[in-house]
């Protein structure tokens, strides 16, 4: 299903920058055709990608879960994971190319997209604890370093084995996964802070609707300014790009170990294939170009 996070990613791309630049939102201009397509169609890409995003992240549940607890990991090797973590962080960070722009330009529906987002990143947290004790905990590789004091293998004896599992590839280095884990890290970060702190926002306006009025105000929030907006969501869109292109790296490179064993090893690489996977994954957007096609067809 890898076309489906890479078509998630591109679409939300092109739709939060066209929006950007073209919505009177932030040009204060009168609506045009162009703009009002792009409307429809962000939201329409919302809905597409914010169940597409939650598929994704129980279904990354689920199969780390079975290796966290030690129920089964029967086909679960270290690349998959990887693999795993990455697809989860990419699916979070293309769905919020929509909600930060619709924070802007489609307040009546704030809420109800920010539950939706919400919900993805509940199920997402636990993804992000996952990749932080997998990344950063300490190693049971050396000596005595396993449980008590006990050596599992030895520096020396990983190094033997990892030659002999990647004789046949190039496996990554130590500077390809630094990247992977200093951007994953990052990304799944203000993935969260962006969440929490909206779930903190939300309930204070709620339960102190004074505090919040005071505080917009202190902040400047209560008055419009256009350009101001523009400038903050751009920059928003920058930063989700920059983190978002580390993790498509970093699943291209990780499938291409993958291919390269099944290679080495006179096995077909069915990853690549067209399967039900793959052709569900690209339907699920199909209402966003059905309804960006209708609304041209409506606005000749």
């Amino acid at each position: 299903m890898v076309i489906g996070y890479f078509f998630e990613a591109i679409l939300g791309l092109l739709f939060a920058l066209s929006l950007a630049l073209t919505s009177p939102t932030f040009t204060s201009a009168s609506p045009t055709k162009t703009s009002t397509i792009l409307d429809e169609g962000i939201k329409m890409f919302f809905h597409c990608a914010v169940f597409f995003t939650a598929s994704i992240q129980i279904s990354c549940v689920v199969v780390l879960a079975r290796k966290d607890f030690a129920i089964s990991a029967n086909g679960l090797g270290g690349l998959t994971v990887q693999i795993t973590w990455a697809i989860a962080l990419l699916c979070m960070l293309s769905l919020l190319f929509p909600v930060v722009v619709l924070n802007f330009t489609d307040k009546k529906r704030s809420s109800y997209r920010f539950f939706l987002f919400c919900g993805c990143w509940l199920l997402f947290f636990y993804t992000f604890i996952s990749r932080m004790i997998g990344d950063f905990a300490p190693s049971q590789v050396g000596e005595g370093a396993g449980e008590g004091g006990e050596t599992i293998i030895t520096v020396d004896g990983w190094r033997i084995l990892e030659n002999l599992c990647f004789n046949a590839v190039q496996n990554l280095g130590q500077r390809e996964q630094r990247i992977l884990t200093a951007f994953g890290a990052t990304g799944s970060i203000v993935v969260s802070i962006y969440g929490l702190g909206y779930l903190l926002w939300f309930i204070t306006k709620h339960q102190s609707p004074k505090k919040a009025k005071a505080l917009e105000r202190k902040l400047g929030l209560l008055e419009r300014n256009p350009q101001k907006e523009r400038k903050i969501v751009l920059c928003a869109i920058i930063l989700l790009l920059f983190l978002t292109l580390p993790q498509i790296w970093g699943i291209m490179r990780l499938r291409g170990i993958q291919r390269g064993l099944a290679n080495a090893n006179g096995n077909v690489y069915v990853d690549n294939q067209w399967t039900f996977g793959q052709v569900v994954a690209v339907m699920l957007f199909a209402p966003v170009f059905s309804e960006v096609v209708y609304m041209w067809l409506q606005e000749e």
